[in-house]
């Protein structure tokens, strides 16, 4: 995992990716998300669990606005609108 932070984080161009894949198993992938700045997401076409490695911050997700903080898992069902509104520097889920 660790290996996956130092590529995730050597990722910082401004057209870079803040995501960085880790596992595939089926149609489930595991990945590390780490958006600076804002947070482009878009809904998905599957249900998605975040859990916060680092960082602290606020989530939007439907009419909901949630604070988080380190070891939170959050779940966002398919096709809702979501994003992280307000986040450390050090975020990473």
């Amino acid at each position: 995992m660790e290996q996956a932070v130092r590529r995730l984080e050597g990722n910082r161009s401004p057209d870079g990716k803040p995501y960085e894949v880790v596992m595939h198993y089926g149609t489930m992938h595991v990945g590390l998300y780490a958006p600076r700045g804002s947070d482009p997401q878009k809904p998905d076409v599957q249900d998605e669990v975040y859990f916060v490695m680092r960082g602290q911050g606020q989530s939007f997700g439907g009419d909901m606005s949630k604070a988080f903080v380190l070891d939170d898992m959050l779940f966002v069902p398919v096709g809702l609108e979501h994003r992280f509104v307000v986040f450390t520097n050090d975020f990473i889920v």
